[in-house]
């Protein structure tokens, strides 16, 4: 077996729908699933996602944990990713979210090429919304190597994560940027108010 290069980090709360699109779009845009693994984040008391989770195994690059609701939002980056992260097996991990789309060709042989030490990788295109941000440093969603912040004193992820780690990798140590070529990452957002009332539930 081929040795992983990436391990993609999703946490997830009763967005099914969004979710299987988001997997979808990661393999869509690769060459070959053998390469990396995607990593699915669930909360024990949402019945809505936990009602598909025999499908999401069904994927031959998936893994889905299930866990505690915490704090919810708040616990994002210090348990859900910390926790994701923990389990990865891949050089690298790619902090995604569940409404998140990638687009392009071949982003796992790309980001084999990259050395595994001193740089944070990000797409090409960054699209929030209705904008789009070519070559944006500290963008949505960043990709570095697997558990490289432990290096500099981290032992959770903190937040937010993807400013904070460009901060901490780019800014304060002075990695560079690399930026995946013709790949692209939308974040479909939602507007303030749907996302406020999302995270309540």
């Amino acid at each position: 077996m081929n040795k992983l290069i990436c391990s993609c980090l999703i946490p997830s709360r009763k967005r099914i729908s969004k979710l299987f699109t988001a997997i979808h779009t990661l393999n869509e845009s690769a060459s070959n699933l053998d390469d990396f693994e995607i990593l699915i984040r669930l909360d024990d008391d949402d019945a809505d996602s936990l009602q598909f989770l025999r499908t999401l195994r069904q994927f031959k690059n998936v893994k889905v944990f299930v866990g505690p609701r915490h704090q919810g939002y708040a616990s994002l980056e210090t348990i859900f990713y910390t926790e994701l992260a923990a389990h990865s097996v891949g050089e690298w991990n790619w902090f995604l979210l569940d409404d998140q789309l990638i687009g392009g060709k071949d982003w796992n042989t790309k980001l084999r090429d990259v050395p595994t030490t001193g740089f944070i990788v990000q797409p090409e295109i960054s699209r929030l919304g209705g904008s789009i941000y070519p070559k944006w440093e500290g963008s949505n969603f960043p990709i570095v190597p697997r558990n490289c912040w432990q290096q500099f004193g981290w032992t959770t992820i903190c937040k937010p994560a993807d400013t904070a780690l460009d901060n901490l990798l780019r800014i304060q140590n002075g990695w560079k940027t690399w930026f995946l070529p013709g790949i692209t990452a939308w974040h479909l957002e939602d507007s303030d108010e749907n996302l406020s009332l999302h995270r309540k539930l």
